[in-house]
């Protein structure tokens, strides 16, 4: 063994592959494949001859050209692309993904694509260079056309979050309009007379339900709803900041803001603290989203929880189910937020 790993050494261009780690292991090489595919098909004490024979020589497996060996069965690998890494809400859906893909000794390859549509399709591209099972990803706005490309090339989507309106792939969404109302319901029952909403952008469908459930919570409580009292947004920290700047500048303020993710209510507070306004003496708070931070800050924040890992957990599933049921109907699933009332109103 150690003169043959000499010779293996002496040359720079030998690249070790199956049938060198097989002959070392004294195994064929399907045994050494199935080792790195399907170790639980393998008995133990053949597995760690194989794995010991790999560490010896240092050879690496190559997944890519193991897929592309596949003629049929799974890669096990998902791709989840989320529209932005430092929201905690799409960390957490992430983390939800991550752990119900990992029960299933499936492998979750994670992209960013910061809503921007060029990335989207070049990560999408190169999840199915990939040869991803499927994808988990939300659509950037109705008629996303990379996720809509996708679809009519066959690769199996599941959308979270956000829905299209063609409403053609399986879908995990929140229900908006009954989380808004519930935090507005809590406002209007603590008797602040004007309410104030700091909106994500129109062309994601979670924002305009949100929008339209504050207005007609509005409506419902006859508090007045003047086109002064909305700010929209782009679900970022600087707009929430910026939001709250225009808001709490008004002749005439108002004395609540319902803020429509977390990361605008973050910079919503950055504004109502440089202020020195008192939460919620002079401007009371209520946030969509629940992130980690909203129980730390001083007085804790009132959020709509959305339930972020059962989002990841429940797209998984569906996904699976799409790969075992290619033709089955188009499911769309609808999860309820809770109110988490806290100090901030």
């Amino acid at each position: 063994m150690r003169s043959a790993r000499r010779r293996l050494q002496k040359s720079t261009t030998f690249t070790i592959g199956l049938t060198d780690v097989a002959r070392a292991a004294r195994v064929s090489t399907a045994t050494v494949s199935r080792t790195l595919n399907e170790p639980v098909s393998v008995a133990e004490r053949t597995r760690l001859r194989v794995q010991r024979a790999i560490e010896r020589l240092g050879y690496h497996h190559n997944r890519v050209a193991g897929r592309l060996r596949r003629t049929r069965g799974r890669s096990q690998i998902l791709g989840l692309i989320i529209p932005e890494i430092e929201n905690t809400h799409f960390a957490e859906i992430a983390s939800g993904v991550e752990a119900a893909a990992h029960a299933e000794k499936i492998a979750v390859i994670l992209c960013n694509s910061a809503d921007d549509p060029a990335k989207q399709k070049f990560y999408i591209d190169i999840l199915r260079g990939e040869a991803v099972d499927g994808v988990i990803v939300p659509a950037l706005h109705d008629h996303d056309p990379v996720l809509l490309a996708a679809v009519a090339a066959s690769l199996p989507i599941v959308a979270i979050d956000r829905q299209l309106a063609a409403r053609s792939v399986d879908s995990v969404l929140v229900d908006n309009r009954r989380g808004t109302l519930l935090a507005m319901e809590h406002l209007c029952q603590r008797g602040y007379p004007t309410i104030a909403h700091i909106a994500g952008p129109p062309l994601l469908s979670t924002a305009r339900e949100r929008r339209a459930a504050w207005a007609e919570a509005l409506a419902a409580h006859g508090a007045p709803h003047p086109a002064q009292y909305l700010f929209i947004g782009d679900n970022r920290r600087e707009s929430g900041a910026a939001g709250a700047e225009t808001l709490l500048s008004l002749r005439h303020p108002p004395r609540a803001l319902f803020v429509g993710n977390n990361l605008m209510a973050l910079g919503a507070l950055e504004v109502i603290h440089r202020r020195g306004l008192a939460v919620p003496g002079d401007i009371a708070l209520v946030s969509f989203d629940d992130p980690p931070w909203a129980r730390a800050v001083s007085p804790a924040l009132t959020t709509v929880r959305q339930p972020t890992h059962e989002i990841g957990r429940t797209a998984v599933a569906l996904l699976l189910r799409r790969l075992s049921e290619p033709t089955a109907p188009v499911q769309h699933v609808v999860l309820t937020p809770e109110l988490m009332i806290r100090d901030s109103s």
